[in-house]
């Protein structure tokens, strides 16, 4: 089971669970934990820091991350997001 901010390591590709283009080996942060801790919310980062995308994995998707580890990089597409709005009453 894993931790809010916690770091974590993709065990499989998600490009069929969240719609973007993520590899077995990129790395995230838990930023939040489903209540049966079944799923986790996942932020994955550019390596300039800024979100590249965040979406729900399943506890079997994901590893925890150790000092063996070593961060790889390759180009992710991000398609464009439409700006969040605020729910009408």
């Amino acid at each position: 089971m894993f931790k809010v901010h916690q770091h974590i390591e993709l065990s499989a590709g998600l490009t069929e669970r969240i719609g973007e283009n993520l590899r077995h080996g990129d790395t995230g942060v838990v930023v939040n934990v489903h209540p049966d801790k079944a799923a986790y919310v996942v932020e994955c980062l550019n390596l300039d820091g800024s979100k590249a995308v965040i979406g729900t994995v399943l506890l079997y998707q994901v590893r925890r991350v150790t000092s063996k580890d070593i961060t790889h990089a390759h180009h992710v597409a991000i398609p464009a997001r439409a700006p969040c709005t605020s729910p009408t009453s």
